[in-house]
């Protein structure tokens, strides 16, 4: 990732940012797909072991019962891994869709960074930064429990931290129509409400030097 800075002036100041929405998301989906692609192969292979052994070494079907044992873990297995890959990809799509409505406000003088890593938490899906304050922004589908709301309000107390400026933080339903409300110290709203409700806002910028200097080292 690079930042570039033109100019001194907040208004003009250039980031050339290479990442793009949900990349994090969707690397995790190719992860548990080659996981689940190689598991499933692998039980092609133990499967076939009994009927190989019996007819080349007359290995009786008995002495291969826990061939039986090892075909059922595999098969656990890499079920759980498809169900891993189905939920990174619904995560992508979300992702993608939230990333691309905050795209838009790099035209209004806001900088949009996708998929910060956060220590022992994965990443922080978005950050927007701009007149109107800073905003961490999580996707969710449709639904969100008590530590989704808790760990971002976590992940925005340690950006705070580096940023030196209230970071309000936001979960985003990607695919619910749902006005703004504040649940717990978070702000929960639907896609179509998000870019207007940070447009409205009022709360204290980002110095564009620290912004660059944090977003350097990402």
């Amino acid at each position: 990732m690079s930042v570039a800075s033109g100019s001194a002036d907040p208004r003009t100041m250039a980031y050339d940012v290479d990442s793009r929405p949900a990349a994090y998301a969707a690397s995790r989906a190719r992860l548990h797909t080659l996981r689940s692609l190689s598991l499933i192969g692998a039980f092609a292979v133990v499967g076939a072991l009994p009927l190989v052994l019996s007819r080349a070494f007359d290995v009786p079907f008995a002495v291969t019962a826990p061939v039986v044992l090892i075909l059922a873990v595999l098969y656990w297995v890499a079920d759980s891994e498809t169900a891993l890959t189905q939920r990174w990809m619904k995560g992508r799509t979300g992702e993608g869709a939230v990333g691309d409505a905050l795209e838009g406000l790099r035209w209004e003088q806001y900088i949009v960074l996708h998929d910060i890593p956060s220590a022992g938490e994965g990443n922080v899906d978005h950050l927007v930064s701009g007149p109107t304050g800073v905003y961490l922004v999580e996707t969710k589908l449709r639904s969100y429990l008590p530590v989704h709301l808790k760990k971002a309000k976590r992940q925005a107390a340690k950006l705070h931290d580096e940023l030196g400026v209230w970071i309000t933080p936001v979960i985003c339903l990607a695919t619910c129509e749902q006005e703004p409300v504040r649940h717990d110290g978070v702000w929960v709203m639907g896609l179509d409400a998000l870019v207007p409700w940070i447009r409205e806002q009022s709360n204290l910028p980002v110095v564009p030097d620290r912004l660059a200097r944090f977003a350097t080292l990402l």
